[in-house]
């Protein structure tokens, strides 16, 4: 699924994509997420990066591309399946823990590679959210956040940069 991140005025942001059952779907961004050094990445990108190299399928993006919807996710074109935002929610909240650990495990990545996270990222998880995270993951998301924020410093109001969720 490739998504287009556009960047807006005052720092804001959306992603749009259309989704594998053809729905073409906004999500309104806005958040960022800090790496140290003053380095920042867009929220949603952090979750994109994160979610792709731990296979958390049931975090942000893999409960999108499932047919899920978010807060801040609305259809803008595309099929829309019938009976579609039932089906949606009902995808979103079977997914419920795992959308919720998917939003700690992003944090807490974030805040480790910008040196807040304390002795552990496992202990900055909490036991309840934590999934196994290697020095080398740690190191290639730290890496992709590090470039995705490099070149969406690059992209100019009203510009885009596409990034892709694959869908395994």
């Amino acid at each position: 699924m490739i998504i287009a991140f556009h960047r807006e005025p005052r720092g804001r942001y959306h992603s749009i994509f259309t989704r594998p059952d053809g729905a073409v779907l906004k999500l309104q961004g806005g958040s960022y997420n800090k790496l140290g050094g003053g380095v920042r990445v867009p929220h949603d990108i952090a979750h994109l990066i994160v979610e792709q190299t731990l296979a958390l399928r049931g975090g942000l993006w893999g409960v999108i591309a499932a047919g899920g919807l978010v807060m801040n996710l609305e259809y803008v074109g595309g099929k829309k399946p019938a009976h579609a935002e039932q089906r949606s929610w009902a995808i979103t909240d079977a997914a419920g823990e795992t959308l919720r650990q998917a939003e700690v495990v992003v944090r807490a990545v974030a805040d480790a590679l910008a040196g807040t996270a304390g002795s552990s990222l496992a202990g900055h998880m909490g036991e309840r959210w934590a999934v196994p995270v290697t020095r080398e993951q740690l190191e290639l998301m730290g890496g992709q956040l590090r470039n995705s924020a490099a070149r969406w410093n690059q992209v100019p109001e009203g510009g885009t940069l596409e990034m892709t969720w694959h869908t395994r």
